[in-house]
């Protein structure tokens, strides 16, 4: 009855049944410094700085860069890298990727080493067969953040679970 009363243009009288709840939110204190960076990091976090317009990755523990930045090789415009705030989930030290390409073929990457994930298939990996870093576009990743072997590694053994990753452009 709403809808049909809005698409119409006309007035709508009724009740609504609603439950109430409660607000939450969480307080907390933000590191010196944090307000000028991508994520509000508290004191001493780890986080991790995904930087899709300048495709570098920087690790930090609070406002201090621990490692980085790190030259990466992200999505490419058919399948891009996702943006946002997300966590550190789930991590292999090698793992058969697969998946499709864009001419709908299937692909297969054995022993794909140091993988990361944080957001459904996105992951953090190292990416062997990348010649380069630091550059975006045509030829990119499938989504992932390919990262070079080393840095990979860094970032397996450095992150815990649930470290914060910020995604942006």
């Amino acid at each position: 009855q709403v809808v049909q009363a809005v698409q119409a243009g006309e007035a709508f009288a009724g009740s609504f049944d609603y439950d109430e709840v409660q607000p939450s939110y969480e307080q907390r204190k933000i590191a010196p410094g944090a307000e000028n960076l991508p994520y509000p990091a508290a004191p001493g976090e780890k986080w991790i700085d995904i930087n899709l317009t300048t495709a570098q990755m920087t690790c930090y523990e609070g406002t201090e860069v621990v490692r980085g930045p790190i030259p990466i090789v992200p999505g490419k415009p058919s399948s891009p890298t996702v943006d946002g705030h997300f966590n550190v989930y789930l991590q292999y030290e090698s793992q058969t990727m697969r998946g499709l390409n864009d001419d709908g073929s299937r692909y297969v990457e054995p022993d794909v080493p140091w993988v990361s994930y944080f957001h459904e298939s996105y992951s953090i990996h190292a990416a062997p067969w990348q010649r380069t870093f630091g550059w975006t576009g045509p030829g990119g990743s499938h989504g992932c953040v390919n990262t070079p072997t080393s840095d990979a590694e860094w970032i397996y053994h450095w992150a815990d679970l649930g470290t914060s990753v910020m995604s942006h452009y």
